[in-house]
């Protein structure tokens, strides 16, 4: 996480800005998760945490993600992508195109 920090605009409040430049396909971050059943979800979904967790495995399940990772703005444009990796229990942010240091 040394490559990205928590910063905040006027205008879209907090987000992820990038510490260095990052080309397409670079991975940003690799967060940890915390997963949630579907009956678990239905108690977060009732909760502030209703605009941080992520799907996992279906749409049913949930997964908050530590790290920046519930942070990372949303955006119609955005420059970055993630994906789950079942595996090893964490939520991937990868570069879906150039990021310049400050974005």
């Amino acid at each position: 996480m040394n490559n990205i920090t928590l910063g905040k605009t006027p205008k879209n409040g907090r987000g992820v800005f990038s510490l260095k430049d990052f080309i397409r396909g670079e991975l940003i971050e690799s967060a940890p998760v915390l997963i949630f059943t579907p009956r678990q979800r239905k108690y977060l979904e009732k909760t502030l945490l209703n605009y941080y967790i992520y799907p996992w495995r279906s749409t049913r399940g949930a997964a908050l993600v530590l790290g920046l990772g519930s942070i990372y703005n949303h955006s119609f444009e955005p420059n970055a992508d993630w994906k789950q990796n079942f595996k090893k229990e964490v939520m991937e942010y990868r570069a879906i195109k150039n990021i310049k240091k400050g974005e």
